[in-house]
């Protein structure tokens, strides 16, 4: 019967680690834009509610700025490069504690005045 019990106590431990091994998973604690213009200089959060002795940013394909932090929350800035892919990680000492994938796009040209070629026929 203890056996059992052990086995049984093992199981929901085990169950239980699991749970919160993937419970972070889904948060989201980075934040700001995805999709970018190229040149553009963005600000980037990061904030899981927990104070870091060593931190740092990690950018490929644009150049950090500067960076702050005010408690638990952190930010950088990023000028990002041409167009292509990049991305920014928080970090943790070495070890990279969440990535954003960024889409750097070619800039969008508005044209302010059209010009218009107009027929007139006499009738």
């Amino acid at each position: 019967m203890k056996r059992h019990k052990t086995k049984d106590t093992l199981k929901f431990l085990f169950l239980v680690l699991l749970a919160f091994s993937f419970g972070n998973l889904s948060a989201q604690n980075l934040t700001g834009p995805t999709s970018v213009e190229e040149t553009s200089t963005h600000t980037y959060t990061f904030n899981d509610g927990t104070t870091y002795l060593y931190d740092g940013w990690d950018v490929s394909g644009g150049t950090l700025i500067s960076n702050s932090e005010s408690g638990s929350i952190y930010t950088a800035v990023v000028q990002w490069g041409i167009m292509g892919s990049g991305s920014i990680s928080f970090k943790k000492k070495a070890i990279i504690v969440e990535t954003l994938n960024v889409t750097i796009n070619q800039p969008v040209t508005v044209v302010t005045e059209l010009n218009y070629i107009h027929n007139i026929t006499p009738r």
